[in-house]
Formats: structure tokens, C-alpha cells, sequence
């Protein structure tokens, strides 16, 4: 992938990491992976950020270089997923997701703070520090 591109270098590639991309449709993701993925991030010590996004939805479009650059500052400090709503219903329903984009904060595998609609990148970073 290109750099600065949302999605991985390598998708088989099982670590938070590398896979914490936007699972659209054509991408080589299936529903599996991602909620791997998540189980995984959610199984570490680190807090897991997870924003449910529409590709449909402006706000969530203007997010990704937001998101982009979060994932940067915080790489060795927490996991950033972001997981297309409209593909994985399951976590939709899990989480009653009802808005986009959706923000979920894990720490120790609990969710610990969710809020819904653009946010700035300081907001987000700041919120994310705290759980670290």
C-alpha cells in the first residue's frame, strides 16, 4: 500500500497493527478477520480505540486522516480499529451503534467510554492517553 494509504501492508497479516484498516468491500477483508482482530486488540493490556464508520457517511470520510494520524502517534501505545458498520452488523447490534461515526474506547476488554460524531484529533488522542 501506498504510504499514508487506510489500508494495511499486508492483510493476512494477523497483527493490530498492520490491520487496523477499513473493511470495504473489495479489500481482501472478511467479517472473520476483523472481529479477530478486534478480539485480539481487545485481549491486550493497551487500550483499544474502534471507530464504526459508514463509507457513505461525510463525517467518517473527513475522520480518516484524523484517525490516520492517531494510529501514528499512538502506535506502540494502543490499538485504532476501524470497522465498516455497514459490512459487520454484528457489532452494530452488540454495541446498538445507531449513528456514524461511532467511537468505542476498550480498556482490559471492557468498553470504557463511546461517543458518536466527529471528533478532533486532540479530543481523541486526549481521551486514549488517559487509559494508557
Amino acid at each position: 500500500a501506498k504510504s499514508g494509504s487506510i489500508f494495511p501492508k499486508n492483510p493476512t497479516k494477523s497483527s493490530t497493527e498492520e490491520v487496523s484498516s477499513r473493511p470495504v468491500s473489495g479489500n481482501g477483508f472478511k467479517n472473520l478477520q476483523i472481529m479477530d482482530t478486534l478480539k485480539t486488540a481487545l485481549a491486550e493490556a493497551k487500550p483499544t480505540l474502534v471507530e464504526v464508520f459508514s463509507p457513505r457517511c461525510s463525517h467518517c470520510v473527513d475522520m480518516e486522516p484524523v484517525v490516520a494520524e492517531l494510529r501514528t502517534r499512538l502506535a506502540d501505545k494502543a490499538n485504532v480499529i476501524q470497522i465498516d458498520g455497514t459490512v459487520d452488523q454484528d457489532i452494530m447490534h452488540e454495541y446498538k451503534i445507531a449513528a456514524y461515526p461511532c467511537w468505542l474506547l476498550f480498556k482490559d476488554g471492557k468498553l470504557a467510554w463511546r461517543d458518536y460524531g466527529s471528533k478532533p484529533l486532540g479530543e481523541l488522542e486526549h481521551m486514549v492517553r488517559d487509559f494508557i
